[in-house]
């Protein structure tokens, strides 16, 4: 479970400097295209913070439930 948290943290991060890459190449060129890859950019930077934060809390939570054991 933790493994597969962690694949779906760095697709997020994959995809958020794949649209930045993507946003710097049609700099200048303020169309539709450009937007989308920056919503996509933005999005996958907030969705990889909030799985992040997500796995550490989960592994924290598993610490201490082996601490008590």
């Amino acid at each position: 479970m933790r493994r597969v948290i962690k694949i779906t943290e760095i697709m997020y991060l994959v995809i958020a400097i794949l649209s930045l890459g993507q946003l710097i190449n049609s700099w200048g060129n303020f169309d539709q295209k450009f937007f989308i890859f920056a919503g996509f950019m933005v999005v996958s930077f907030v969705m990889y913070f909030v799985r992040r934060r997500y796995r550490m809390r989960l592994e924290e939570h598993h610490r201490n439930k082996e601490d008590k054991e």
